[in-house]
């Protein structure tokens, strides 16, 4: 049988502990990790089946469930996969069960799909979009800076919107960037983006180097993003141009290797010490997209 339930919400509540201990932020834990756990414990429930005694017919037998409920798409399918393997190596490490048979069902495959980017003259003309759609002092300064920031670095939405001034060096014209799981890297600005930056913080009066550098939400970045797609009729999203820094990089000749770390992929957390690449040699990597900025 199933453990009752306030047993079942203490092994959740445990396991939410492990990832944060992991430096897994909360968003992360809740989208990919504890609703997956919670429907699959539900599941169970509905099977009376007890968790020592999962097996990978079960495990099979709940992804075509909640397949033939809610019509998921593979790249979904691979998330609960991901949630509850993780889920079961938590209790096996915490000596709730012996085996793990998430970890025999293998993952469905995801078909390839065309990523979507603009090119340098398409960001530029999105710059200047944003500042005829502002609407006051404020946005007609802070939102070409969030467009011209978002594509230079390559920064995620997240990282954008945790930024503070102490974390900009205007001398070297470097920022550090909080990643995902607290990891940290280095990116590079140009005199542009330097000045923008600048003309912002005049404007905004920041008080303390602690503070935000924008002050806004994640949810304030994705409203501009949809004021310009609405506005050039085609979907612009904050990591499209994600992407398109990526892209732009390669065209322009720029290392996998550099790339991955600029963006600050995570698969590369463990060996970034150990690239050949040192600061300057990722800078110039960065500069042969963005030199006549500078």
């Amino acid at each position: 049988m199933m453990p009752p339930p306030r047993e079942e919400s203490e092994l959740l509540k445990g396991f939410i502990a492990y990832l944060k201990a992991r430096g897994l932020s909360e968003r992360t834990i809740k989208e990919n990790y504890s609703y997956k756990v919670r429907k699959f414990l539900e599941w169970l429930n509905l099977k009376r089946k007890n968790l020592e005694k999962v097996s990978l017919q079960d495990c099979y037998e709940f992804l075509s469930f909640i397949q033939e409920k809610r019509r998921l798409k593979n790249r979904t399918l691979i998330t609960y996969i991901a949630g509850l393997t993780a889920f079961f190596d938590y209790l096996k490490l915490t000596k709730k069960i012996d085996n793990n048979p998430w970890k025999e069902v293998p993952r469905p495959r995801i078909e390839q799909t065309e990523i979507e980017f603009l090119d340098v003259e398409e960001i530029e003309k999105l710059i200047e979009i944003s500042e005829q759609l502002a609407r006051d002092p404020i946005t007609k300064v802070r939102d070409p800076l969030i467009i011209h920031f978002l594509f230079e670095t390559g920064v995620r939405i997240s990282e954008l919107c945790s930024l503070r001034w102490e974390d900009i060096d205007w001398k070297h014209r470097e920022i550090k960037i909080r990643g995902k799981g607290g990891k940290e890297r280095i990116v590079f600005i140009s005199l542009e983006l330097a000045k923008r930056l600048r003309t912002w913080m005049l404007l905004s009066e920041p008080s303390f180097k602690d503070e935000p550098v924008l002050g806004i939400s994640q949810r304030s970045v994705q409203r501009l993003m949809k004021k310009l797609s609405e506005a050039t009729g085609k979907r612009i999203t904050a990591h499209m141009i994600r992407h398109s820094t990526a892209t732009n990089l390669l065209k322009q000749g720029a290392s996998v290797e550099a790339i991955r770390l600029l963006l600050g992929h995570s698969s590369l957390s463990t060996t970034q010490k150990y690239m050949h690449l040192d600061r300057e040699g990722l800078r110039e990597e960065w500069r042969k997209l963005f030199k006549k900025k500078d």
